[in-house]
């Protein structure tokens, strides 16, 4: 019991080290940020910096929406994929065996069953 204890402490010591890190980074990360936004405001002017942010602003947004739905497609697309291969894969073993196709004859299948695999 007490050594799953010692393990459970340096797990979350891990753990607490590593969420430390993210949220020091995210902070350096912001303050840089802000800091750039104040050097480009200022060398820009209001209307050089209200443009740019614009295009800043409308980058993002087609950032967003570029990935919608690409996991789930990809997803479906996989498993259709998956799910053909294995009804090809299936049929060729069938046709061996239902027909009782001798090993030099099978030279032919090997042939059709490339091609369909290599689409």
């Amino acid at each position: 019991m007490r050594e799953q204890n010692v393990e459970t402490s340096q797990e979350i010591t891990v753990l607490a080290r590593g969420a430390g890190i993210v949220f020091v980074g995210t902070l350096f990360g912001l303050i840089l940020k802000y800091i750039f936004q104040l050097i480009v405001a200022r060398h820009l002017g209001a209307q050089l910096f209200g443009a740019f942010f614009l295009g800043v602003t409308i980058f993002s947004i087609l950032e967003r929406l570029s990935g919608l739905g690409l996991p789930n497609g990809i997803d479906h697309h996989l498993v259709f994929l998956a799910v053909n291969i294995f009804a090809v894969a299936l049929a060729y073993g069938l046709i061996l065996v239902v027909l009782k196709i001798p090993q030099e004859d099978r030279v032919v299948l090997d042939k059709i069953k490339m091609k369909l695999f290599t689409r």
